[in-house]
C-alpha cells in the first residue's frame, strides 16, 4: 500500500472508533460493542498491510509453491517456468 493509503486508512478508522465511543447509550449490549469493535478495526489495521504484501507469520506466500506437488509427481504445471510467478505482482523478495 501506498503510504497515502494508509493514512486515509489510519484516519477513517479513528473517525469511526471516536464517533462510536463518543455514541451516548444505555444498554448491555450496547457497552459490549463500543468495547470489542475498537480492538477488531485495530486488529484489521494491523493485519492489512501483511495481507497486502501476500505475507503471513512472516513467510511469503506465492503460487509457485502450489507447483511442487505437480513436479513430484511429474505432472505438467499449469504454466511454463519461465511464465509469471506470481500474477502480475512482484516478488516481495526483492
Amino acid at each position: 500500500m501506498f503510504p497515502i493509503e494508509r493514512i486515509i486508512l489510519v484516519s477513517l478508522s479513528g473517525i469511526i472508533i471516536v464517533s462510536t465511543l463518543l455514541l451516548r447509550e444505555g444498554g448491555l449490549l450496547f457497552y459490549i460493542i463500543t468495547t470489542i469493535f475498537p480492538s477488531i478495526v485495530i486488529l484489521i489495521l494491523l493485519i492489512l498491510p501483511d495481507l497486502d504484501n501476500l505475507k503471513w507469520n512472516v513467510t511469503y506466500v506465492s503460487f509457485e509453491t502450489a507447483e511442487v506437488p505437480l513436479d513430484e509427481l511429474g505432472v505438467k504445471r499449469f504454466y511454463e517456468k519461465k511464465g509469471p510467478r506470481n500474477f502480475g505482482r512482484e516478488d516481495p523478495r526483492r
